[in-house]
């Protein structure tokens, strides 16, 4: 049975999946694939999307490489919990070991409610603009970078929102970039 790392409050603790039912491939790009899931631990089955990673690229530090991802991600949530930043990051994200040996772990989050961009109302956009913009900004006074694509339009109770849910082009700036930054 694969074994799941809990980060943030949890940190240090892992649980064991009794059981991981892989669905269809709902997405994907230069990073990898992002599948369905159904993962129940004890008696709990929760839906959730499953990252399979492609092989990375030379010199490359998050993109396509899972435990980094996984480590800065839960800097970020507790940087956000300890300073209340309003960072709005996908609210459940777990490690998970691969169950043949000597492949990467995947990565096991939460299943929002995803909206394609193109699907959006114009009203809707620009709100998702907003608050990407808005996020982007605390990223970067915070020290970390967002690339192009870490923002995905979320339905929550009726609204738009923007939530960081891809990690691969997200990092902390080095000391040369705090200071050019400033």
């Amino acid at each position: 049975m694969p074994t799941l790392h809990r980060g943030g409050k949890g940190k240090g603790k892992s649980v064991t999946a009794t059981s991981v039912t892989r669905g269809k491939a709902i997405g994907g790009h230069g990073e990898g694939i992002v599948y369905n899931a159904e993962v129940t631990v004890g008696t709990k089955t929760r839906k959730m999307v499953q990252k399979e990673f492609h092989e990375p690229y030379a010199g490359d530090v998050n993109y396509r490489a899972p435990r980094n991802q996984f480590k800065i991600m839960h800097e970020l949530i507790a940087l956000n919990r300890k300073k209340k930043l309003g960072l709005n990051i996908n609210p459940t994200i777990r490690l998970m070991e691969n169950p043949k040996k000597g492949k990467k772990p995947f990565l096991v989050m939460t299943k929002l409610n995803v909206r394609k961009y193109s699907d959006l109302t114009a009203d809707q956009k620009i709100q998702f603009r907003k608050i990407s913009g808005q996020q982007r900004k605390i990223l970067k006074d915070n020290g970390y970078r967002a690339g192009i694509d870490p923002f995905f339009p979320v339905l929550e109770k009726g609204k738009i929102t923007a939530v960081i849910a891809d990690f691969g082009n997200i990092r902390k700036l080095t000391k040369d970039e705090l200071g050019s930054s400033q």
